[in-house]
Order: C-alpha cells, then sequence, then structure tokens
C-alpha cells in the first residue's frame, strides 16, 4: 500500500523507510515542488491508506500535527526544503511520521502543537530554551502511532550542537548520568 503512495522504499528491518523531500524528483525529472503540496499529498494519502489511522484519537492527532508543518506555500518565496519521512513496521500497526524545517520561521506553530496536544508545559520550555541556546537553521517534529492507540510525539534539532548545549535535552536521571559519564 504505501509503496504506491511512496516513490523511494529502502527495506529495513523491522521497518520501511520512504523520504519525501520538497526537491525530490519524479521519473519525469519535474521537481515534486513545482506541484502544489506534492510531498503533503503523498503523506495524506499515505495516512488515508491505513485504515486504523482513520479512527478518533489517532486522526485528531495527526490532524493536529499536520497544520503545524509549513506548506509548500508557506515557503514559497523563500526556496526552503522541508524534508518529510515516513518510517512504517512491516506489519504496519506503527508509523513514524517526521519533519524537518526551518526553525526560526515555524517554531510557534509547533511549540502551538505541542501545548494543543498536552505536551507539559516543562517540555515545551524545554524547547524553547534548547531553540534559544542552540539557534538550529532547522528543527525537526515527530509523531508515532500505533494501531493499539498508541500516541507520542517529539522533537529534534538536527544540527551539530555543543554537547553541553545536547545534554540539557536530557531529563535529570539514569540515561542522562549513563550520557554524562561516557
Amino acid at each position: 500500500i504505501i509503496n504506491k503512495v511512496i516513490r523511494e522504499m529502502r527495506p529495513k528491518m523491522p521497518s520501511y523507510v520512504g523520504h519525501l523531500d520538497n526537491n525530490d524528483t519524479n521519473n519525469n525529472n519535474t521537481t515534486i515542488e513545482n506541484k502544489e503540496g506534492r510531498p503533503r499529498l503523498l503523506m495524506v494519502q499515505a495516512k488515508q491508506s491505513i485504515n486504523w489511522m482513520q479512527n478518533g484519537k489517532v486522526d485528531e492527532f495527526w490532524q493536529l500535527w499536520l497544520k503545524s508543518i509549513p506548506t509548500i506555500q508557506d515557503l514559497k518565496d523563500l526556496n526552503i526544503p522541508i524534508e518529510y519521512h515516513i518510517i512504517v513496521s512491516t506489519r504496519l500497526d506503527q508509523i513514524c511520521w517526521r519533519t524537518t524545517f526551518p526553525q526560526r520561521m515555524f517554531i510557534q506553530q509547533m511549540v502551538d502543537f505541542f501545548f494543543l496536544a498536552g505536551a507539559p508545559e516543562l517540555e515545551i520550555e524545554k524547547l524553547n530554551t534548547m531553540g534559544f541556546s542552540i539557534c538550529p537553521g532547522k528543527i525537526c517534529s515527530w509523531i508515532e502511532l500505533s494501531e493499539r492507540g498508541g500516541l507520542d510525539g517529539g522533537w529534534a534539532f538536527p544540527v551539530p550542537a555543543p554537547f553541553d548545549a545536547a545534554l540539557q535535552a536530557f531529563d535529570a536521571g539514569e540515561p542522562r548520568n549513563a550520557l554524562e559519564k561516557w
């Protein structure tokens, strides 16, 4: 199902990964960017092809997340790419949706998503604090959904960062202690 929606499927056990970028090209060497909203449309088509994603909370969470992502129209005059990734389990019972886009212009949309999704205020504040200290050019937003109704989401800065600054993203506890010791 997903294979007909996403052109570049690469097997990777236990998941399949598809990558959509506004600068990708199709077989006719026409950029997808020239077709208004093509990567976003492919994401919607992928979602619609999976029955359990049409249900209640899963659908609402996904729709809320999609609204937080800049559209091609938002970036049209800026010539800035958005990356889209869909990671699907081989049983099609878990899916991770991820996108990367310019931080400086769309951070507020992402913060709003986490607020509306009910993320703890401390986590939202951490996002703002980390963004201020690292000042990344790009930011990544992701959600992970499961057929059993599992919903999770997060953010990342897919840029090099000083170790001390990156360490601040970790909550106090054993994982952070192990990383500091390392």
